[in-house]
């Protein structure tokens, strides 16, 4: 069972202390610190969300005691995960949570971690390296010896080199792809894309084959893994209630930027069983992927907690960029006397 400390002022007062005088003023704040359900939390740039975070587990390591269940922060990026770790380290008490049984990383971390990694294993398939780069410039050497796709590439004086070799260095397993225990597979079946040749063609089988050959000598791109893990969940399904069972509460940062196949798959995970408490900006992400069905990013549900308040501009800034809250319309509150402009 998850407990927090009641807020009270002297709480506050330590835990604002404790993080360089912040403080948390505002009501919503302390619902979402206090919060030990489900949430979603739709914050306006520079608000201090990652400061938040930290302070929530401040709270939780006055309670927290057990040694086998912890506390999942999960971010989308490097940067973003390097930020909490380096404010979890600088407090005494939060910097717990930077060991077992606690997670604090990547989604691509998580997912490999606790779920495609095992389930390759368990497969007995070779692991190198989990890179698009790597893949790209392994998949486009290997190629010229599949005869169809060199003569498609070169058809019409080379005019779709560049479409035929962009299939190629981005080929991502499909979720529904097949596997055998201890045998290296002939042909695996990939996620379709435009225009792409489907495995009923020459071109589309020797994708395949291309496809298998770079997976049995260990070469995954990112987006295989997210395939993979989802795939072992579909094959295993008790790893859900056992990483439910490990993190019973799961902080999703960006979480405007976890979307797609990943996003589905952590509603999936933590749907239920779980306090699983996302924050984000569904106004600003850094990714935008027309392969990504309308429904496949973040969006807050009825139970958001909405965070207004900058300390990044002032007002002026503020009620210009509350025009700008297009997704989801948010009036941001700006810094009370704060210069909006700079005299040149």
């Amino acid at each position: 069972m998850i407990t927090i400390p009641p807020l009270t002022p002297e709480i506050l007062a330590e835990l604002c202390a404790g993080l360089g005088g912040c403080e948390f003023q505002d009501h919503n704040q302390c619902e979402f610190l206090g919060s030990t359900a489900s949430c979603d939390v739709q914050a306006v740039p520079g608000n201090g969300k990652t400061t938040l975070i930290v302070a929530k587990l401040a709270l939780l390591s006055r309670t927290w005691t057990s040694r086998t269940e912890g506390v999942c922060v999960i971010s989308h990026t490097n940067a973003a995960r390097r930020e909490v770790e380096a404010k979890l380290a600088s407090h005494p008490a939060a910097s717990a949570f930077l060991s077992y049984p606690h997670f604090v990383g990547t989604v691509t971390a998580f997912l490999d971690r606790f779920l495609a990694l095992p389930y390759l294993r368990g497969l007995g398939w070779s692991i190198q390296r989990i890179d698009d780069d790597v893949f790209g410039a392994a998949a486009l050497v290997r190629y010229r010896t599949k005869p169809t796709l060199v003569a498609s590439a070169r058809a019409q004086g080379g005019a779709r080199q560049h479409q035929v070799e962009s299939w190629i260095a981005r080929m991502e397993l499909a979720v529904d792809f097949e596997a055998r225990v201890g045998v290296p597979p002939d042909r695996l079946k990939i996620r379709s894309r435009n225009r792409q040749p489907g495995p009923h063609t020459d071109s589309g089988r020797e994708l395949e084959a291309l496809k298998a050959e770079l997976v049995s000598s260990g070469i995954y791109r990112f987006a295989d893994m997210t395939a993979i893990a989802t795939q072992a969940v579909e094959k295993c399904p008790a790893l859900i209630e056992r990483v439910r069972k490990r993190f019973p509460l799961v902080l999703l940062d960006e979480a405007q930027d976890t979307n797609g196949a990943q996003l589905e798959l952590l509603n999936r995970l933590f749907s239920e069983g779980t306090a699983y408490q996302r924050l984000g900006d569904q106004n600003q992400t850094l990714y935008e992927d027309d392969e990504i069905p309308q429904g496949g990013y973040w969006r807050a549900g009825d139970d958001v907690i909405p965070l207004n308040q900058t300390r990044r501009f002032g007002e002026e800034i503020a009620s210009f960029a509350s025009r700008l809250t297009a997704r989801s319309p948010q009036r941001i509150e700006g810094v009370v006397g704060q210069p909006s402009l700079t005299a040149s």
